[in-house]
């Protein structure tokens, strides 16, 4: 299976932490719902392609080469998301989960490839 999504957020910019001591301790950024409406939008054009992985499975997150940042703080995000929208079985399950950069992703947007293990 193979999804393109826009560039996750770092997971440091992903979650901040509550410090008014009232509700919850952590929480999702703003910067990651947005990230998470434009993504649904995408998944939803390519839904119809998309076969499920269950069971272990092989992630790469391929990012554009000209990306700022660190690519091993691109996995997480994504990686939930495979999970909350159905298409791999809980993340424990997966055997290799890796980012790269390559010149053949677009600016702004990476490419999930999910293999079975």
């Amino acid at each position: 299976m193979i999804l393109t999504l826009p560039i996750p957020p770092s997971v440091n910019a992903a979650y901040a932490n509550n410090k008014s001591g009232r509700g919850r301790g952590r929480f999702k950024t703003a910067a990651y719902r947005a990230w998470l409406l434009h993504a649904d939008v995408m998944y939803l054009q390519q839904k119809r392609a998309l076969e499920p992985v269950t069971g272990p499975a092989m992630v790469v997150i391929k990012l554009p080469m000209k990306m700022r940042g660190d690519i091993s703080n691109r996995i997480k995000v994504p990686e939930d998301f495979l999970v909350s929208r159905g298409l791999t079985s809980d993340d424990s399950k997966n055997v290799h989960v890796g980012a790269v950069r390559s010149a053949d992703v677009k600016p702004g947007f990476c490419e999930i490839v999910v293999r079975p293990a």
